[in-house]
């Protein structure tokens, strides 16, 4: 199939599903087509575009098929336990206070998949609300592919899918039956789920259970989707909120898109949207406190490593050996003069002499950003992981907007195999700083590994949009010292 027509294809396939195909993922779109082509005995591109275009049941018959070829979600429990942990600590509670008198709580899981987010939802309010046969719940999961719906409602899952609970709670709630596990049906009960596509079906409507919620997990979705498929779906979604109702989306998935329906609250784990009930400026909270129970192992052995980052610190160990034993205690220098030398001590792998002079300024300016950056860079360098995570959470809490720690925090993850949280924090890097084109690349990498072809290909897009729209000369932070245009090159 050439260019064009290829194109011509994507194009209706995006009105209709709000699904995007960059121009990296069109080799998997072609293979997807000829292969529905084949199933249907048809002989050329334009039979399956008419068939496509017709208004009806074969056309709606293999609209189906060709999402169910298109969309291949994969999900696990609790998945992001920042946000699982903000749910259960912060906001679900808040929720479960607002609605004490009328006992009703509504949320919606959007983009389901195959249930495991839904369910986790359920898991989370049936140990929040001891007397729930008090109260009037919907859980509503929802998503475009029918196939993945069906095994929503089946409730079976694979060990894959529990790779970041605790295994307390898979004992708890759930029966191993061989190789698999069967969800406690009262847990199933709770929930219903739906075909639904996002872009197309007309909702708020009291109609349907698609009104008045108090909460709308929309995560992992908006990534598929064009910039004006993404605004048509946020105002609806902002439109099914009740006021004061929240929306959690994945990070980043918004940036750039019109607010105005919504306030942001920012979180240390995650920022989050409330739907207006008047003007509102973003608001700062202070974090959650960790929950111990929490499994915080890596990733299952059998998925492919993670592409490495760019070590911008983390160097040879033959090199650790080369540090200087003694710091210099000398007289405490001016903070700029102080950083300038820690700075020069860091890019000559002087790490424990670096974070000396850091401390020094520390001891005067606790909350001095720059200095906390340099001690959690020093200490990583040193292998001292958990002491560069702490500079790096001071340095947060200091200024909850700064890119540079989490990003920091990104490599750490990396280190200790939580690819999890290196996902999540990139991508909250990308929120907070749509222009650090280095965390896009990052990020294709990391999705083309797992075969997420759609995602990878619209990261690379888009730093190739940002890449476009500055100077051919300017520098790219974090990319080894090459211009906008060097590395348009090498991505082109």
């Amino acid at each position: 199939m050439d260019e064009a027509l290829l194109l011509c294809f994507a194009n209706v396939i995006t009105a209709h599903t709000g699904l995007v195909f960059p121009e990296h993922g069109r080799k998997t779109l072609n293979k997807v087509l000829s292969h529905r082509m084949r199933a249907l005995r048809l002989s050329t591109p334009q039979e399956y575009l008419e068939l496509l275009n017709h208004k009806g049941a074969a056309g709606e018959s293999e609209w189906e098929e060709l999402t169910l070829s298109l969309t291949t979600g994969e999900s696990y429990f609790f998945r992001d336990q920042g946000q699982f942990g903000l749910l259960r600590e912060r906001l679900l509670p808040e929720l479960l206070r607002e609605n004490r008198e009328t006992r009703s709580l509504r949320v919606w899981s959007a983009g389901s998949s195959t249930g495991e987010e839904a369910y986790s939802l359920a898991i989370l309010l049936h140990e929040l609300l001891p007397k729930a046969e008090e109260w009037n719940v919907l859980i509503l999961g929802t998503d475009l592919n029918s196939e993945a719906v069906q095994k929503a409602r089946h409730a079976v899952y694979r060990s894959w899918s529990f790779r970041k609970v605790d295994p307390a709670i898979r004992s708890r709630y759930f029966r191993e039956r061989q190789d698999e596990w069967e969800l406690d049906a009262k847990i199933r009960s709770k929930v219903i789920f739906q075909t639904a596509n996002l872009l197309k079906d007309e909702y708020p409507g009291f109609a349907s259970p698609l009104h008045d919620m108090d909460l709308i997990l929309c995560r992992n979705v908006f990534i598929y989707f064009d910039r004006e498929s993404t605004a048509v779906v946020l105002k609806k979604l902002t439109a099914t909120l009740r006021e004061g109702g929240y929306l959690l989306t994945a990070h980043a998935e918004l940036q750039g898109q019109d607010m105005s329906g919504l306030e942001t609250v920012i979180y240390p784990e995650s920022i989050v949207y409330r739907r207006r009930t008047g003007d509102s400026a973003p608001i700062l909270v202070t974090p959650v406190a960790p929950d111990e129970t929490s499994n915080t192992g890596t990733r299952d052995s059998v998925s492919a490593p993670f592409p490495s980052l760019e070590k911008t610190f983390f160097p040879p160990k033959a090199r650790q050996s080369e540090v200087k034993a003694a710091l210099n205690t000398g007289t405490a220098l001016p903070q700029e003069t102080g950083l300038a030398a820690a700075q020069s001590l860091l890019e000559q792998a002087r790490y424990e002499d670096a974070l000396g002079k850091a401390l020094e300024i520390l001891a005067g300016s606790p909350r001095s950003i720059p200095a906390l950056i340099l001690s959690a860079k020093a200490c990583a360098n040193l292998g001292q992981i958990e002491e560069a995570g702490g500079y790096c959470r001071q340095a947060i809490e200091a200024d909850p907007l700064g890119v540079m720690p989490y990003y920091l925090l990104a490599h750490l993850a990396e280190e200790s195999g939580d690819f999890e949280e290196v996902e999540r924090l990139l991508l909250k890097v990308l929120y907070l700083s749509p222009s650090f084109i280095k965390a896009y690349l990052v990020l294709a990498a990391f999705y083309e590994r797992e075969k997420d072809i759609a995602r990878a290909g619209k990261m690379r897009a888009l730093a190739l949009e940002k890449l476009g729209a500055l100077s051919p000369d300017a520098s790219i932070e974090s990319c080894d010292g090459l211009t906008a245009k060097q590395l348009m090159l090498q991505l082109h």
